[in-house]
């Protein structure tokens, strides 16, 4: 209600009356007193917002009502009376009134005082009030430095909320005085006030993880502290990342973070001393993999496979040095540890035991995935006695398995040859070549990491025959693929007719392409298309070759060895790795007879290889000889299934019959 009416003298003699009304704020203490005041010019519209126990020192000090000094309206003002007529000064700023006429409003804060405001209408202004602005949850923050946003995202819009960062630290508290008319503190200078920022102090620890206590004592709680324990680490450093939205690290797992925790700090501010240590996200771990990884001493080395040092005699350890690899442009150097292998162009490629991987920024690679035990197939095939069987054998010239363990072999006929294949179950399925044009080799693409079981790939085939043995197609010899809609077998690729004399010593086997096999780059790859000694790469369904390489005698035997390398034996007895991507080819081994097949193991890294006389030798990934694993009563070839077993098929020759399947087991662990 209006409580009393004062006539007020102003220089150049003016006057006006001022009615004043006393309103009681509703249960909020002011930082000044428990009421505020109003005063008008003469009735309750357009009114100014003073507490009761400062209008008197406004009043001496001339700053309710500008007009005595005639400033200009853009200068800098410390009062009131150095502003223009019927305006304000706030904030060293003199600010206008918000009507057109003298008697109109004259705000001091946000929001001026209306008709429907005197009738004390709203407690919220009431309480809200202040000598510089409005502040509507009365946290000492006016609204427009707290602004109409949701800072934290709780729905509850920054000036109503007491906690609009949501960091557990109170506006109030956060806002660096009690005083609504001065700015909010903005510790860390980004323009942000610490009541919005959740890192007060930008060093990337939340506040609401640093709190209100004061870790060493030097007197600077910890949200402004850069070292909170003082132990000469800042707590950037410290925190583990530069993201104040993740929790601070704790190395050493005691629930007391890092940067609180004067005796922990991660790595590499306290270097790691255990042997095979690295530094990996501030952690000290271990893994002797690292090139900055604490020695494993004289005792151990590091095992490649699982990062730990190990004593020597470790079964199933990856042991041994990083092998260089340059950069053939002249970049920083590889190194490709146990489990992977130098490319020729740069880089390293995982190979066996290991199905793939890891390289760090240092250019150091080391296999990852090198089981110990050979993983147990998803399927089995037909028996040895169901492979025997010569609806499925007779005439065969090769014998291949897919990853769902489907068996095929390709025959060698006088008359129309076959494709045959075998379920697991003995399900025998069969389909017919071109004319009478004798069959060489199946080749079945599988999968990388199928080799344990997988699904049904593409079968691809050749056509050898010799050009003395009258076949009635032209051209004789090539490259084909099943059609399985169809079940067609068209000759995709035409070769020119080639002969040797090895590697069965039959001219009517020793002809035409040799060597097919998929890469484990899903590419198909063939010897001797064009020529004995040139080894291909056949896009079937663009029906094209491409020459990758030329060895100087004609190609026996192919394989893959790894995602980019083949193994190739020819008729000079070596073994070479052929390099699928550079046509690049490196010596690997040599051997005492022809080879009539040759196959690696994926899960041991092993090559077998069967020579002319039906010995089936065994070599280690790098070519050195291992022995000899058995010997087959006739000449033939090899393949493995994803039971983990090397299979033997006798080659016998043009409308033989007896031939016989074996299998051999192969070694279970590394």
């Amino acid at each position: 209600m209006q409580l009393d009416s004062v006539e007020i003298w102003l220089c150049n003699d003016i006057s006006f009356s001022l009615s004043i009304w006393r309103v009681r704020r509703a249960g909020v203490g002011g930082r000044h007193g428990a009421t505020q005041t109003r005063v008008g010019s003469g009735s309750p519209s357009g009114v100014a917002v003073l507490r009761c126990d400062m209008l008197l020192l406004f009043l001496l000090a001339g700053s309710l009502v500008a007009g005595c000094g005639g400033n200009d309206e853009d200068a800098t003002c410390r009062y009131h009376s150095e502003c223009p007529a019927e305006w304000i000064c706030l904030r060293g700023q003199c600010i206008p009134p918000t009507g057109e006429d003298a008697g109109d409003t004259v705000e001091v804060g946000d929001a001026p005082w209306s008709d429907e405001a005197s009738e004390a209408s709203s407690d919220e202004a009431a309480t809200a009030d202040t000598l510089c602005g409005i502040d509507t949850d009365a946290d000492t923050v006016l609204d427009v430095d707290e602004g109409a946003e949701d800072s934290d995202g709780d729905t509850v819009p920054s000036r109503l909320d007491d906690d609009s960062d949501g960091d557990g630290l109170p506006d109030g508290v956060e806002a660096g005085d009690a005083d609504p008319c001065t700015a909010p503190a903005d510790s860390d200078g980004d323009t942000v006030p610490d009541l919005r920022d959740n890192d007060s102090d930008g060093d990337t620890v939340a506040d609401v993880a640093e709190g209100l206590g004061d870790g060493d004592g030097d007197t600077v709680p910890n949200r402004f502290d850069d070292d909170s324990d003082g132990d000469g680490f800042r707590d950037a450093e410290e925190a583990g990342d530069s993201d104040p939205g993740t929790p601070p690290l704790d190395t050493d797992g005691n629930s007391v973070p890092d940067f609180l925790d004067p005796g922990s700090a991660p790595c590499p501010l306290r270097p790691c001393t255990g042997p095979g240590q690295s530094c990996r996200d501030g952690r000290c771990i271990d893994d002797c993999r690292s090139t900055t990884a604490v020695p494993c001493g004289d005792v151990e080395r590091c095992d490649w496979s699982t990062g730990l040092c190990s004593p020597t005699d470790t079964p199933c350890a990856l042991f041994g040095a990083p092998d260089p690899c340059p950069d053939p442009v002249g970049g920083p150097e590889w190194a490709c540890a146990p489990g992977t292998a130098c490319l020729p162009e740069g880089g390293c490629v995982p190979t066996a035991p290991c199905a793939r991987q890891v390289c760090g920024v240092d250019r150091l690679c080391h296999g990852e995935d090198c089981p110990c035990d050979r993983p147990v197939g998803s399927c089995r095939p037909a028996s040895p006695a169901q492979l025997s069987d010569p609806a499925f054998t007779r005439s065969a010239m090769d014998l291949e398995f897919d990853d769902a363990c489907h068996a095929y072999t390709v025959t060698m006929i006088s008359g129309t040859d076959y494709l045959r294949e075998m379920l697991p179950d003995g399900t025998l399925q069969t389909w017919a070549g071109v004319a009478n044009l004798n069959m060489g080799e199946v080749a079945v693409l599988r999968r990388q990491g199928g080799e344990f079981g997988g699904t049904i790939g593409e079968v691809a085939l050749t056509y050898i025959c010799c050009a003395a043995c009258g076949c009635a197609a032209r051209p004789p010899q090539g490259v084909a693929h099943l059609e399985r809609g169809t079940g067609a077998l068209p000759q995709v690729i035409e070769a020119v007719t080639t002969s040797g004399t090895g590697p069965f010593g039959s001219y009517i086997l020793d002809t035409g392409p040799y060597g097919l096999t998929w890469g484990r780059d899903r590419n198909l790859y063939v010897g001797n298309v064009t020529t004995n000694g040139e080894v291909h790469r056949i896009d079937l369904d663009a029906a094209t070759t491409t020459r990758l390489a030329t060895l100087p005698s004609r190609v026996y035997a192919q394989a893959p060895y790894d995602l980019v390398r083949l193994l190739v034996a020819s008729a000079d007895h070596s073994i070479q790795l052929l390099h699928t991507r550079t046509g690049g080819l490196t010596a690997w081994t040599t051997t005492e007879d022809d080879v009539t097949s040759l196959v690696r193991d994926p899960f041991t890294g092993r090559v077998y290889c069967e020579l002319r006389d039906g010995r089936i030798v065994e070599y280690d990934a790098d070519g050195s000889y291992r022995g000899l694993l058995a010997t087959a009563p006739r000449s033939g070839r090899l393949t493995i299934a994803p039971d983990g077993g090397l299979y033997h098929i006798d080659v016998l020759g043009a409308d033989s019959s007896g031939a016989q399947v074996r299998r051999y087991e192969l070694p279970g662990t590394r």
